[in-house]
């Protein structure tokens, strides 16, 4: 191999090479800026312009090293003593001057969008290797470490590119092939389906997924997708969803703040928290915790009157039936609180969850008001029932079908009157 050989980006050298086999012709580079800069509508068009923006940043550093990087090979723009630098070195300077000047990164930005920039790249490419191969050996080899060292740094912006445009791995279970093929596949692909129905009624538009996380018989499940907001933005979000498919707490994130970050958030309600998030890497995070009372243990802790003044009285089922026919897992009471016309009020210590997403459910306070015409079908019991945490917060309060309002706090004050 001939020493005359110009060194492309790579390190390679190539004697005699054409100016397409150093920079892209301009219908390439034309082509190549149509796929970088398309908008992706799937993850394989994504990977797609990845892959262009990688390589044409690759060209174009290819083609400016080849143009410029002798003329820049010594600092102050002068020959250095015994360097061989003469003449030709001028010229080569002198006719890459005549192409187009790049002055920095704002002039590069403005190329992108110039639709002639293949045409120069590829006319500044081979005026630059024809004058290239009339220099001296030693300047060519200087030349060459210069395009090396090009070559490297374009190498490294295709990575970065890449890294900033291509899918991250967290993507791929919107890839998993929708056709259910069992009954357990069935009704995850169901549930799957009427999310996605929840979704578009609340004039949501689904660019991926939605997926879910979990078995069907989770009480509590992540479900994620990519949402599509404008021409100019996508994020994508995570909801906690429980029961018959049914999301009730959701963020989003930017597509660059999931790459970088991820996303993750945090409910809290009625003694009850859950931590969520969706990693770039595909990793999920999915905690409840329960931070209220528990257990009745816990309940007779807080040392709270009303919970004392029922458990004064033993659990009368009888009782119970008739005023809270709707919760039979009674731990304390009834107990009687007062009348108030023909209403009268009890008070009672019942096990229940507070929301359809709890695990387990813990001890609650109910008020209950019963009318004395109450048949036995249940016409005419009002009851309110709350965890501990909010009894003591908010107190409990009923209205009757007559108006009649009834308030109980945690100090076992009552009071019923018309408002």
């Amino acid at each position: 191999m001939s020493e005359d050989a110009v060194a492309g980006p790579d390190g390679a050298r190539a004697a005699g090479d054409s100016p397409a086999a150093i920079a892209a012709d301009a219908a390439r580079l034309r082509e190549l800026e149509r796929r970088a800069f398309a908008r992706p509508a799937s993850p394989e068009q994504q990977a797609d312009a990845a892959a262009a923006a990688a390589e044409l940043a690759e060209l174009r550093a290819h083609a400016r090293a080849v143009a410029g990087g002798v003329g820049r090979a010594t600092a102050g723009g002068h020959p250095a003593p015994g360097s061989g630098w003469g003449d030709g070195a001028d010229s080569l300077r002198a006719g890459a001057a005549d192409g187009p000047a790049h002055t920095g990164d704002a002039d590069d930005a403005d190329d992108l969008d110039d639709p002639t920039l293949g045409e120069r790249l590829t006319d500044l490419a081979r005026r630059g290797v024809a004058q290239a191969r009339a220099l001296p050996r030693r300047t060519v080899r200087v030349a060459g470490v210069a395009a090396l060292g090009a070559g490297l740094l374009a190498a490294s912006a295709a990575a970065v590119v890449t890294a900033l445009t291509a899918p991250p791995p967290a993507y791929a279970v919107f890839a998993t092939d929708p056709t259910p093929s069992g009954e357990r596949l069935n009704l995850q692909n169901g549930d799957a389906i009427a999310w996605a129905n929840e979704l578009e009624a609340r004039g949501t538009i689904v660019l991926e997924g939605p997926h879910l996380f979990g078995e069907r018989d989770d009480q509590l499940r992540l479900g994620v997708y990519r949402e599509w907001l404008d021409d100019e933005r996508t994020e994508v979000c995570a909801s906690l969803v429980y029961g018959n498919v049914s999301s009730f707490w959701t963020t989003c994130t930017s597509e660059a703040g999931f790459r970088s970050e991820g996303l993750s958030d945090r409910f809290e309600q009625e003694g009850v928290r859950i931590d969520y998030g969706w990693a770039p890497d595909g990793a999920v995070t999915l905690e409840t915790t329960v931070l209220g009372a528990a257990t009745i243990e816990e309940v007779r802790a807080l040392g709270l009157p009303a919970v004392a003044a029922i458990e004064e009285v033993e659990v009368d089922p009888a009782v119970a039936r008739e005023v809270l026919p709707w919760f039979p897992d009674v731990i304390a009471g009834p107990v009687e609180l007062g009348r108030e016309d023909r209403w009268r009020f009890f008070g009672a210590i019942i096990s229940s969850d507070s929301a359809p997403w709890e695990a387990s459910p813990r001890p609650q306070i109910c008020l209950s008001a019963r009318d004395d015409r109450t048949r036995a079908d249940g016409n005419g019991i009002v009851v309110n029932c709350a965890t501990v945490e909010r009894f003591i917060d908010e107190g409990l309060s009923v209205q009757t079908e007559d108006g009649l309002v009834a308030q109980w706090d945690a100090e076992n004050v009552f009071d019923a009157e018309l408002p």
